[in-house]
C-alpha cells in the first residue's frame, strides 16, 4: 500500500471538501492539485471509507516525528564525521590490494560470500564488491577484520553436505570452480610478505610463467626429419634456432620439420633472428644470375 507523505490532517480536510463540493473546490481551498486529491480518494477506497480517522492522523504525525529525529541524527552523525575527517582524526583509507587478495583466496577455497560476510559483519554484496576490486580504497578497520577472518579460515577447506534431495547444490565446489575460472589464487600461493605488495604475483603464476627447458631427444628427432614426434613450444623454437643457424630459410625449415612457414616466422621473430634467404629456389636463382 502506497505511503502518504502529506500530513493526514491536510488529506482529511481536502477529502471532506472534495466530497462536498468536488476536487476543484478542494484544489482552490487547500492548494493541493486536484489530481493529487483524486489519488487520495482512490487511496481511501483501497482502505476504508472513514480514512483517515483522528487516530490515523495522530499515528502518522508520531511516525513522521520519529523519522525527522532519525534523519536529524543521521545528519549530525555525517556532520561529525566530516569534522573529524577535516581535523585528521579519521584514519585514512588504505589500498585494497591485500584485502581483495585475501577475500579471493578464501573464495578459491570454497568459502561463499554470505559465509565470509557473516563473519565480517557486512553484507555478502559488499564482500563481492571488495573481492572484485570495485572499491578503490578500504578503511583500516575493514582491512583488519578481513585479515582476522583470513587467518581464521585460510587453512580450512569447507565441505559440502551430501546431496540427498533433488535440487541440492554443492555451493562450495561451485565457488571453487568459479574462482578457478576467474584466476583467483588460493592462500598457499601467497606469503604474508607478498600478499599486500601490488607488484607481487602468486606463486602458482610464477611457476607457470617459468621458462621450460627443451627436450633434446625430441629436437634431434624432428631435425632429422621425424615429423611424428610431438614438440612443445620450447622444443619447436630450439629446432627453428638450430636450423636457422645452419642457414636454412623459413621455407626450407618447413620442408624439413613440417612446422608451417608462418609458425617458423613467429618463432624466429620471438627469438630475434634475422631472415635467411627467402627460399631455396630464389637463392639458387640469384646465385645463377651472378
Amino acid at each position: 500500500m502506497t505511503r502518504i507523505h502529506t500530513d493526514l490532517g491536510i488529506v482529511r480536510r481536502a477529502l471532506d471538501i472534495a466530497d462536498a463540493r468536488g476536487v476543484r473546490a478542494a484544489e482552490r481551498e487547500t492548494g493541493v492539485l486536484r489530481q493529487t486529491v483524486a489519488k487520495w480518494k482512490k487511496a481511501r477506497a483501497a482502505r476504508y471509507p472513514e480514512w483517515p480517522t483522528p487516530a490515523d492522523i495522530d499515528a502518522w504525525r508520531a511516525d513522521d516525528e520519529a523519522n525527522r529525529e532519525k534523519r536529524a541524527r543521521g545528519v549530525a552523525k555525517a556532520t561529525d564525521y566530516r569534522k573529524r575527517r577535516y581535523l585528521g582524526l579519521v584514519p585514512k583509507p588504505v589500498a585494497p590490494v591485500g584485502t581483495m587478495r585475501r577475500l579471493q583466496a578464501l573464495y578459491a577455497l570454497g568459502w561463499t560470500c554470505p559465509e565470509i560476510g557473516e563473519r565480517l559483519g557486512v553484507s555478502d554484496s559488499r564482500v563481492g564488491h571488495i573481492m572484485t576490486g570495485l572499491y578503490k580504497r578500504v578503511t583500516p578497520e575493514t582491512a583488519a577484520r578481513v585479515r582476522a577472518v583470513y587467518d581464521e579460515l585460510s587453512m580450512t577447506v569447507p565441505v559440502d553436505k551430501p546431496m540427498v534431495r533433488r535440487g541440492d547444490c554443492p555451493i562450495h565446489e561451485r565457488g571453487r570452480n568459479d574462482a578457478r575460472r576467474r584466476g583467483y589464487a588460493p592462500p598457499l600461493a601467497w606469503d604474508e610478505e607478498t600478499i599486500d605488495d601490488p607488484s607481487a604475483r602468486p606463486a602458482h603464476l610464477l611457476r607457470r610463467a617459468a621458462p621450460r627447458g627443451f627436450d633434446e631427444a625430441a629436437v634431434r628427432r624432428r631435425i632429422d626429419g621425424d615429423q611424428a614426434v610431438q614438440l612443445s613450444d620450447a622444443d619447436r623454437r630450439e629446432v627453428v634456432r638450430r636450423l636457422h643457424t645452419r642457414g636454412l630459410s623459413d621455407g626450407e625449415i618447413e620442408q624439413q620439420t613440417g612446422v608451417s612457414k608462418r609458425q617458423v616466422l613467429r618463432d624466429r621473430q620471438t627469438l630475434g633472428l634475422p631472415a635467411n634467404e627467402l627460399d631455396s629456389w630464389a637463392a639458387a636463382g640469384r646465385r645463377a644470375a651472378s
